[in-house]
C-alpha cells in the first residue's frame, strides 16, 4: 500500500472517531505518530468481522449449491 494512502486512511478513521494518534518523543530521532484504537474503532471492527464471516458464508453456500457439494463432504475436508 502507498504510504500516503495508509497516513490519509489513518487521519480519517482519527476523524471519525476510530482511532487516535500521539506523539511518541521518547527516543532519539524525529518523533513518531502512534495509533490506537477506540471503542468506537473496536465496535466497527467487530461489525466488519461479522459481516465478512456472514458473506463468507454465504459464498460458501453458494459454491456447495455450484459444485452440488454437501455440507457435509467439506466438514469432512476439514478435519
Amino acid at each position: 500500500m502507498n504510504p500516503g494512502t495508509f497516513y490519509r486512511t489513518l487521519r480519517q478513521m482519527e476523524k471519525d472517531g476510530m482511532v487516535c494518534s500521539k506523539w511518541d518523543t521518547s527516543e532519539g530521532g524525529p518523533a513518531r505518530g502512534i495509533y490506537l484504537i477506540t471503542a468506537v474503532g473496536e465496535s466497527y471492527l467487530k461489525f466488519w468481522s461479522e459481516s465478512l464471516d456472514q458473506c463468507q458464508k454465504m459464498m460458501n453456500t453458494f459454491f456447495q449449491l455450484y459444485t452440488g457439494q454437501s455440507a457435509q463432504t467439506d466438514k469432512k475436508d476439514e478435519q
